[in-house]
Order: C-alpha cells, then sequence, then structure tokens
C-alpha cells in the first residue's frame, strides 16, 4: 500500500478507538532558533502532548524520574516512548532510542508514515502558495530544480536560512574548484 493509504488507515484505527496518535511541527523560524535537533524534539514534545491531550489515561515517563514508569512495581501502567534513531539529549520524556526503528518498531513505522504523509501534505500547499519552487515534486529536498528555482526566483520566507548558507557554501565551492579545472 502506499504511504497515504496506510496514514488513512492508522488514522482509520484512531477514529475507531484502536489507538491514539497526533502529528506535530516545528515551524521554520523555530528551526532557525533551536536547530533541526531541537526543532525536532519540540515537536515530539507537543505531538505528546496532544497524545496525553487526547487520552488522558495515557501516562508518559518523565524525564525526572529516575526509574522508567513502566518499570515501578505498584504504578499504573504507562506508555513506553519510543524514538527512531539516537537517544534525544535533553528531552522531557523517558525514551528507548531504536536505530533503524521504522523497519523494527510498529509503533515508529506508524509514526514515520504520518509525519511523511503530513510533511508531504504541507509541501503540497506550500506548492500552491509558491508554485515557482516545485515543492511538489521535490518535497523541500535541495534537489537540482529546487536549487534552481531558488537562483532563479530568490528564497521564499519557507526556506530555511541554514538550507541557504549551506547552498551558498556549496556553489562558493564549486566556483571555487571551477578556477582549477
Amino acid at each position: 500500500l502506499r504511504r497515504s493509504e496506510l496514514a488513512a488507515r492508522i488514522f482509520q484505527w484512531e477514529r475507531e478507538g484502536v489507538l491514539t496518535c497526533a502529528v506535530a511541527c516545528a515551524s521554520v523560524l523555530e528551526i532557525g532558533a533551536l536547530n533541526i535537533l531541537g526543532a525536532t524534539r519540540l515537536a515530539m514534545d507537543r505531538a505528546l502532548q496532544e497524545l496525553i491531550r487526547k487520552n488522558p489515561d495515557i501516562v508518559l515517563p518523565s524525564a525526572e524520574r529516575d526509574t522508567p514508569l513502566w518499570a515501578d512495581a505498584g504504578h499504573a501502567p504507562s506508555a513506553k516512548v519510543l524514538v527512531d534513531g539516537r537517544p534525544l539529549r535533553p528531552f522531557s520524556w523517558q525514551h528507548e532510542a531504536i536505530v533503524d526503528g521504522d523497519a523494527k518498531s510498529l509503533a515508529i513505522a506508524m509514526a514515520s508514515i504520518l509525519a511523511k504523509t503530513t510533511r508531504d501534505a504541507q509541501m503540497m500547499a506550500l506548492d500552491k502558495e509558491f508554485p515557482a519552487y516545485g515543492f511538489a515534486q521535490h518535497k523541500g529536498y535541495g534537489t537540482q530544480a529546487h536549487i534552481e528555482a531558488i537562483k532563479i526566483h530568490e528564497p521564499c520566507p519557507q526556506h530555511r536560512a541554514l538550507f541557504l548558507r549551506n547552498l551558498q557554501t556549496e556553489q562558493e565551492a564549486a566556483q571555487q574548484a571551477s578556477l582549477f579545472e
């Protein structure tokens, strides 16, 4: 099945009460202020807060506790926070990091599907607002077509400053290299 079909199925399971899910984002300004890892932590924290809002019965283990709640005898069972990749430091929640988690954990795989389809939908909307950049095709990745569009049309407000600086550095390096050919 395609990602969008899988995302629809996941949301259907939520409507049926089988699971609870939440997707959250960080803005371009937040990414610029916090860097990509800090913005990732912020978005994950927002998603976890939304899960708690949607289902108050979910108990998430706070990072302030020394022992994971799911290991404490005598406490109500809590959800286990899983993240794909390396541990997030600092992070508000106790979590288990799983390298290649989307291939090893159904929960992480479903979260990855929801994250990717949400981002793709955002890129489709951005394409309608800024059609000259081709966001619907490249989904915001630094493809040659995207880079050429930026050269022709100048950056739009949704282009991250670090992406543009890296792009400029790459272009300068290529120009320097061409001098020695």
